[in-house]
């Protein structure tokens, strides 16, 4: 991202409006990206699993 923008940091409500402004265009993106990074090797499609488990901290 840095590269696109001349290494100026955006903000993250631009990020957040470009991403819902262009939904289907950045769907389309992720799948073609996934699919180029899967040709080349670099990894491969599988099952993600997210545990929500939530616990109590002491932060003292």
């Amino acid at each position: 991202m840095m590269a696109v923008t001349g290494l100026n940091k955006p903000d993250f409500h631009t990020i957040s409006t470009f991403r819902r402004r262009h939904p289907v265009a950045l769907r389309g993106l992720f799948v073609q990206v996934l699919r180029l990074g899967q040709k080349a090797g670099l990894l491969k499609l599988g099952h993600v699993a997210v545990d929500g488990t939530k616990l109590r901290a002491n932060a003292s």
